[in-house]
């Protein structure tokens, strides 16, 4: 019974850290100011970055929101979509910065590793990477057999920890990232981690091995976009290279 009820809760927790896809904003931009490109992560949308796109807005730059599904979706598919609206929206700038939640920090890396994209690291700024499970996730694989898993899709599925998941097959990218972690977990996710995590990705799975910066906020995986902390913190990275300490 206890089991049965973690499952249900997780299966709930997953569900709503999902949301649908809205009208894309990836329209083609023409600033003098510099551009910071967001991508949301899982089922969510461009809607699901407001927040923090306002407040990185207010610090001075352009920023726009792509907005790609990823539910029912297979992991080409998804970056297809975010590709077409990268090419659209940022082909005659100068200079891109890109931050990317969860999923959206693996996009980035899987953009920016395809050879016909490897021109934009010329353009590239920095690169903030908010609870991105760069070496998967163990709620995956938790779940992995459990009779809903297929229902998400193909894309959901990819991002455990094994050696064909998509996190696993990405190459350790050509840019220095900033990683941002959450260690706001519940006890439903400490059961299955057993160590520090935000709710759905561990600490430890975000680093990368040549990251530029790393930091711990307390704070849970879906409250990341709104939580002022890491929005201070991701700003004083796109500005310096590296996080305030």
């Amino acid at each position: 019974m206890i089991r049965s009820f973690i499952i249900t809760a997780l299966a709930f927790t997953i569900v709503m850290h999902t949301g649908c896809a809205t009208t894309s904003e990836s329209d083609r931009l023409s600033s003098d100011r510099e551009t910071v490109v967001l991508i949301h992560g899982l089922g969510r949308s461009a809607v699901s970055m407001w927040m923090l796109k306002s407040r990185i807005e207010k610090a001075g730059y352009r920023a726009v929101s792509l907005d790609y599904p990823s539910l029912g979706r297979k992991p080409e598919a998804v970056l297809d979509s975010v590709t077409r609206q990268i090419d659209i929206c940022c082909r005659d700038l100068e200079k891109i910065h890109f931050v990317g939640h969860s999923l959206g920090g693996l996009l980035i890396r899987q953009y920016l590793s395809k050879p016909e994209n490897r021109s934009m690291l010329d353009r590239l700024g920095q690169v903030v990477m908010i609870g991105t499970p760069n070496s998967g996730t163990a709620i995956v694989d938790h779940f992995q057999e459990s009779w809903w898993m297929p229902l998400l899709g193909e894309t959901p599925r990819s991002l455990g920890t094994g050696a064909g998941s998509l996190p696993r097959q990405l190459p350790i990218p050509l840019f220095e990232a900033g990683i941002i972690a959450g260690t706001n977990g519940m006890w439903l996710s400490d059961a299955i981690f057993k160590e520090a995590n935000d709710g759905l990705v561990s600490v430890a799975s975000t680093r990368l091995p040549n990251m530029a910066d790393f930091i711990e906020i307390d704070v849970s995986h879906s409250m990341m976009r709104y939580d002022g902390e890491v929005a201070a913190q991701t700003v004083h990275f796109l500005k310096n290279g590296h996080f305030r300490h």
